[in-house]
């Protein structure tokens, strides 16, 4: 059932890129069809991942990668659940896991890295993330020709099914 849902999904998506105007933006396409940026979709695998390294300590080479964070003395953040980030001294460095990671999981939200289970963590993570990515659109009122295609797109596909 899921594989079928997806898949007509794709097809509504599809449709809607196609024949979406050339004047349409390309930012307010991927707003319409919920679609992360790269940079945000980046941001998701990491933090994923490290959510899924943290809870269950596997594998165990990521875990050695990652270090919880304990300050040298008192303070508020200390019961934050943030990651120790390392010192880097080269820019490309930024790019390594063990860099990139508690630098992601750190710019989370605290709600969103004191979730409980992974679907909710996984919720409140892709909402955070559209928020970021999405929050210098205007309202979503403006979006109603692309609102149209969709249904067109959606009423074209029930009638090839």
């Amino acid at each position: 059932m899921m594989r079928c849902r997806c898949t007509f999904s794709n097809q509504i998506k599809s449709i809607v890129v196609c024949q979406a105007s050339r004047s349409a933006s390309a930012t307010e396409l991927r707003w319409q069809l919920h679609w992360l940026p790269i940079r945000q979709r980046i941001a998701y695998k990491l933090a994923v991942i490290t959510y899924c390294t943290r809870s269950t300590g596997t594998p165990v080479y990521l875990t050695d990668l990652i270090k919880i964070y304990h300050p040298s003395r008192t303070l508020r953040s200390a019961d934050k659940l943030l990651l120790s980030v390392p010192r880097m001294t080269l820019a490309l460095s930024a790019k390594v896991f063990s860099v990139s990671a508690p630098s992601v999981w750190n710019s989370l939200s605290y709600n969103c890295r004191s979730a409980e289970s992974f679907s909710s963590f996984r919720r409140a993570l892709q909402t955070e993330l559209f928020d970021t990515a999405y929050n210098s659109l205007p309202s979503p009122a403006r979006h109603a020709p692309l609102f149209r295609l969709r249904h067109m797109a959606l009423y074209k596909c029930v009638l090839i099914d």
